[in-house]
């Protein structure tokens, strides 16, 4: 992509969507704070949770509809309509806070609207949290892939691939969370929810 758009694909709902959009121009940190109030408004209790118990619930939902057999087709379509629901609001977010994260890479850490936290691990570099999502670069800081961070960005890609791999075996008791990557101005972030 150019250097003028976001693309954010999404992995463990299901699927392997791929949504692109423009760039607002730097009103990144006023999007995000739209964003917030976007989420927080005329949501019910349960859409207000974080994204990943969310998540959990919904695929609980799901795995207790397919196991009973007198569920009716409006109960399916429910509780599939929460899931798209809650993967575009991840989505949303996941893309909005990882454009910020980015475009802030270069600033001075007191000037930064979203911190970098001390997680762990030697993968990815800096990571950040957000709204419940770790974000972390796909980017080979200690040079695991030979120094080549298109290799860890490559990697990122088959991480997302693994994970919907192990998402569609559907296996009882196996929670999972959702990814997304998030490619913007030439960086990758990987979002994960906690």
């Amino acid at each position: 992509l150019g250097t003028g758009g976001a693309e954010a694909n999404a992995g463990a709902s299901g699927g392997g969507c791929t949504e692109e959009e423009g760039s607002s121009g730097g009103g990144d940190a006023a999007s995000a704070l739209a964003l917030e109030r976007f989420l927080s408004r005329g949501r019910t209790q349960e859409e207000a949770m974080p994204f990943n118990a969310r998540f959990q619930t919904v695929m609980e939902a799901l795995r207790q509809f397919n196991r009973k057999s007198n569920g009716t087709l409006y109960e399916e379509v429910g509780h599939h309509r929460a899931l798209i629901t809650l993967a575009h609001d991840f989505m949303q977010s996941a893309r909005a806070y990882g454009k910020i994260i980015i475009s802030e890479l270069y600033m001075s850490e007191a000037d930064r609207t979203i911190h970098p936290v001390d997680v762990g691990g030697v993968a990815g570099g800096s990571k950040f949290m957000a709204q419940g999502i770790l974000f972390k670069f796909a980017v080979d800081t200690s040079g695991i892939y030979g120094n080549d961070d298109a290799a860890a960005a490559s990697v990122a890609g088959h991480e997302l691939k693994g994970l919907q791999a192990y998402f569609n075996c559907n296996i009882p008791g196996l929670c999972l969370p959702m990814m997304a990557l998030v490619d913007y101005l030439g960086f990758r972030l990987i979002a994960i929810t906690l």
